[in-house]
């Protein structure tokens, strides 16, 4: 008899469903802060489950939810290598010629793969901008011991 009793007295299969719909609504507030990452997502949390259920905590936790975050969007710096872009660059902002230096001084003998490698960065620095053709090839001439 207990048994039945307390099988009587459990929810039915479509009272769950409006009780998971009832505390859904209830935590919509919650649920909307944390889908947007809101830097107050605790404290609206918070304000939702202790006062939810006056109309105005509620309300009140929504709009929160809604307000956009303190947080401002990191910023993303893309490194430009239009070649258009680097002459414009220099064009408005000269700057004084200098000679880059090889790596290695030049009592030392460079190692072919220590020549390789200093040759493939001047290229770089010649397909970004940076280098003029005239600087490179003289740059490459000292690598190269010409």
């Amino acid at each position: 008899m207990l048994c039945t009793t307390l099988f009587i007295s459990m929810p039915g299969g479509s009272e769950w469903i409006l009780i998971i719909i009832a505390f859904s609504l209830y935590f919509l507030p919650s649920i909307i802060a944390n889908a947007r990452k809101n830097s107050n997502a605790t404290a609206i949390t918070l304000l939702n489950l202790f006062l939810g259920w006056t109309v105005i905590g509620w309300i009140t936790a929504l709009i929160w939810a809604f307000a956009s975050s303190s947080k401002h969007a990191p910023t993303i710096v893309v490194h430009n290598t239009s070649q258009s872009y680097s002459q414009e660059y220099k064009a408005e902002h000269p700057q004084p010629k200098q000679q880059m230096q090889p790596e290695v001084s030049s009592t030392k003998l460079l190692t072919q793969q220590d020549k390789i490698d200093h040759l493939r960065q001047l290229k770089q620095l010649l397909d970004e901008g940076v280098l003029t053709s005239e600087e490179f090839n003289s740059q490459k001439a000292v690598v190269l011991g010409q």
